[in-house]
């Protein structure tokens, strides 16, 4: 049995009450039509064939299915498969075009999966920095 009698207790970073506690994340519409509107429409489509270009001029009408969406995926603690796969793509570096290593691949993947990421970590984020659960690097490098 291992001895546990020496084991350091780390102190406590958060310091808010129960009610400040991020239990559940709940995007809200007006954050996914925020979104929507910046896609970049040069981007490729990913495997759900959804271009930025279509999501970005609908979504005033988009907003408030997708946020349901998102919302009943967090619920759930899953996303539909079209958001977890990729296409990859072969571009060309340089050099000779019939040398596989002149290649890079590129994963397109669905726009409203990153939608869906970049709201997320939004909320996340806005939380640690709201409750100070973010040190500088500085402090860490001088640990």
């Amino acid at each position: 049995m291992e001895d546990t009698t020496n084991v350091l207790v780390p102190e406590p970073v958060f310091r808010g009450g129960k009610t400040d506690q991020l239990v559940d994340i709940n995007v809200s519409v007006d954050a996914v039509k925020s979104r929507l509107e910046k896609l970049r429409e040069d981007k490729s489509p990913g495997d759900d064939d959804l271009s930025p270009r279509l999501l970005k001029m609908i979504s005033d009408e988009m907003a408030l299915p997708v946020t349901i969406l998102f919302n009943q995926s967090m619920i759930e603690g899953d996303v539909p498969l079209y958001w977890r796969s990729a296409n990859v793509m072969p571009i060309f570096k340089k050099g000779s075009r019939s040398q596989p290593e002149n290649y890079w691949p590129v994963s397109l993947t669905s726009e409203l999966s990153k939608v869906m990421e970049s709201v997320v970590r939004d909320i996340i984020v806005t939380h640690l920095d709201r409750h100070k659960l973010i040190r500088d690097s500085a402090w860490l490098s001088t640990r």
